[in-house]
């Protein structure tokens, strides 16, 4: 199943251990459920940059960071960075 995107409801589905308390504001997420990969990509709250964040089921099952960028000058670029990342793994 190639990378699909989906909606924060089905994102936020997946069980997932926290990032942190000082979440960015999500506006796009991506699955690929046959590589159990999924990202998203998020704005800044304070600086208004952009950044992505891929993760993958951890020992327990769970979804946990695997890989990000941050400080990404466009939503456009950060989702193109954010889609190539998850083909090459």
């Amino acid at each position: 199943m190639p990378i699909k995107s989906i909606t924060k409801q089905k994102f936020d589905s997946y069980p997932s251990k926290k990032i942190g308390v000082m979440m960015p504001e999500e506006y796009l997420w991506y699955a690929n459920d046959d590589k159990k990969i999924i990202g998203a990509v998020a704005q800044d709250k304070t600086d208004k940059d952009w950044a992505y964040v891929i993760m993958i089921p951890d020992e327990d099952g769970e979804y946990a960071y695997e890989f990000g960028e941050v400080s990404i000058e466009s939503l456009e670029l950060a989702e193109k960075k954010l889609l190539e990342k998850m083909r090459s793994m």
